[in-house]
């Protein structure tokens, strides 16, 4: 008996024979998803709750973020040795443009108990820690970049597959260069808006392990209905990217619930900006 039963082979034509010859069944677990969001609360309420510096929509977002894995700590996970398990720390990554002779390029630091923060001691971690990154102050960061100059390309890829079996599969804390442990926690949150883009999602890499990672857009005015009214509103659009292994679509719906709840009415969680105040905001790459 056989498992599937056919009417016979279909007629291909020039695409199909090249895409079957070129790719594979799908083994990707990434999933995505996108809001778009009034974003004009969040500004007011941003104005209105500085203190000695503006605070960002980085910020915003990661403080959020933070507050939505205490409400749904199933999503705080991380695989090794092929099952889930649950971290003991909230940490994002936040991914920095850099410029150097050879071009731009990407890093980024951890901030640390992100949870627990108030929304002012995020903003003086990332003040502080884009400063550094962008004075030149990333040791690991060019130590790796020596380290694969030194090496020919076709094997950067075993290297990183070592690094991966000793992190992931022995949960080891290794010494390699750049690849401090849980160097990217929790999740990675990237502003593309500082790139002119409105929308885009953003890959997971193989190397963080993280559940997901958010894209935030840059604002832009579009006209909506508001009460049977068209009216014209500051919106900003973020992107998810989640590893299915993780947030399949119930958890995910449930994330950006909560999410979404708190980013429209900020004025109804004043608490949860506040923080716990009283740990350590020492960001991972110092």
């Amino acid at each position: 008996m056989k498992h599937i039963e056919t009417n016979g082979p279909l007629a291909l034509t020039a695409f199909r024979k090249i895409s079957l010859g070129n790719w594979r069944h799908p083994r990707d677990p990434q999933t995505y998803a996108e809001i778009e969001l009034n974003i004009e609360p969040a500004e007011q309420f941003l104005k209105e709750f500085q203190k000695d510096r503006p605070l960002s929509l980085t910020h915003y977002v990661a403080k959020i973020i933070g507050d939505s894995f205490v409400r749904h700590p199933d999503l705080n996970s991380v695989i090794l040795r092929g099952r889930l398990y649950r971290r003991k720390e909230v940490s994002a990554f936040i991914s920095t443009l850099l410029k150097h002779k050879k071009g731009a390029d990407l890093s980024g630091f951890s901030i640390h108990n992100i949870d627990r923060l108030s929304i002012h001691e995020i903003a003086d971690v990332c003040d502080s820690e884009i400063t550094r990154l962008r004075q030149g102050d990333d040791p690991e960061f060019h130590a790796l970049d020596r380290m694969l100059g030194k090496i020919p390309m076709f094997l950067a890829a075993p290297l990183f597959l070592v690094n991966d079996f000793f992190k992931y599969t022995l949960n080891l804390a290794t010494k390699s260069p750049g690849m401090q442990p849980d160097r990217f926690g929790s999740v990675i949150i990237t502003n593309i808006g500082a790139l002119g883009l409105q929308s885009a999602f953003t890959p997971l890499t193989p190397v963080a392990r993280t559940a997901f990672l958010a894209a935030v857009g840059k604002p832009f005015e579009s006209a909506v209905v508001v009460g049977g009214a068209i009216v014209v509103q500051r919106r900003v659009k973020i992107g998810f990217t989640f590893d299915h292994r993780h947030i399949d679509g119930y958890h995910g719906a449930r994330l950006l619930r909560h999410f979404t709840k708190v980013f429209e009415a900020p004025q109804k969680y004043p608490d949860l900006f506040q923080g716990a105040g009283n740990v350590d905001k020492t960001a991972e790459n110092k």
